[in-house]
């Protein structure tokens, strides 16, 4: 991703249809920052198992700055409730999500305070580590 003039610029994963649910994985270009933003992940919290001895709502991120040379390169392992996130080989950053809607399976691109271009953009599915 060429983040060009955006202050934001990344990936909704976990997203249900019309946005309830979201976890959004982003370079905040004017933080320099990594970031991993829970705060929508959870739309039950009553039902969530996160509320029981800890606040799921946070933000996780790291420090990150794209060099001029280089285009953002994301790669983003999402499971049940875990997002793990490694940008262009320098930082990582892990969150656990508790998502409480069972359609919140969406994944969407997105920028803020500016554009963005997607120079190349691949998905997979995982198979299960222990299937039974």
């Amino acid at each position: 991703m060429a983040p060009a003039t955006a202050n934001r610029a990344g990936v909704k994963v976990r997203c249900s249809p019309h946005g309830e649910e979201e976890t959004l994985v982003y370079h905040d270009a004017v933080e320099k920052k990594l970031v991993i933003d829970a705060t929508r992940s959870v739309t039950d919290t009553a039902s969530s198992p996160a509320f029981i001895d800890r606040e799921p709502r946070a933000v996780e991120a790291g420090p990150f700055a794209v060099r001029d040379d280089e285009t953002l390169k994301l790669r983003i392992f999402v499971d049940k409730s875990v997002v793990e996130v490694f940008a262009n080989e320098r930082q990582a950053v892990t969150r656990q999500i508790y998502r409480t809607r069972g359609d919140s399976l969406g994944v969407a691109l997105f920028s803020t305070g500016g554009r963005a271009k997607v120079t190349k953009l691949s998905a997979w599915d995982v198979a299960a580590s222990n299937p039974w």
